[in-house]
């Protein structure tokens, strides 16, 4: 793990990452509290990230961002991993928006079981 990386992490007083998602922010690498992970498709959320509540998800080298209450879609995703998203954030808004609160106030997050 480099440096820096090591430092932010410190700095945040963020759970430790799974490796292999990370988002360039701020300059830097951050690795990103990765919440669940099913058919390729990383759902990952920030600490202290910016309003609206939102998720990230990567899938190979497209990257989305999903707002919590209304499923506004920004990026690129291919549409049947986008479709998986949006199934996936219709079953999980609540469990979301708890993890978003926890993400405010840098507790751990919370895993949440995965599409099947």
């Amino acid at each position: 793990m480099k440096r820096e990386t090591r430092r932010c992490r410190r700095a945040l007083g963020v759970q430790p990452m799974v490796s292999g998602c990370e988002s360039p922010r701020f300059g830097v690498l951050w690795h990103v509290p990765e919440i669940s992970r099913f058919l390729g498709i990383i759902i990952a959320m920030f600490y202290q990230d910016h309003v609206p509540p939102h998720i990230h998800a990567k899938y190979g080298e497209f990257e989305i961002t999903v707002i919590i209450e209304s499923g506004l879609v920004t990026g690129q995703f291919p549409k049947r991993a986008l479709t998986h998203v949006l199934e996936w954030h219709g079953l999980h808004k609540n469990e979301l928006l708890e993890n978003w609160k926890l993400a405010e106030e840098r507790k751990p997050l919370k895993q949440i079981p995965p599409l099947e």
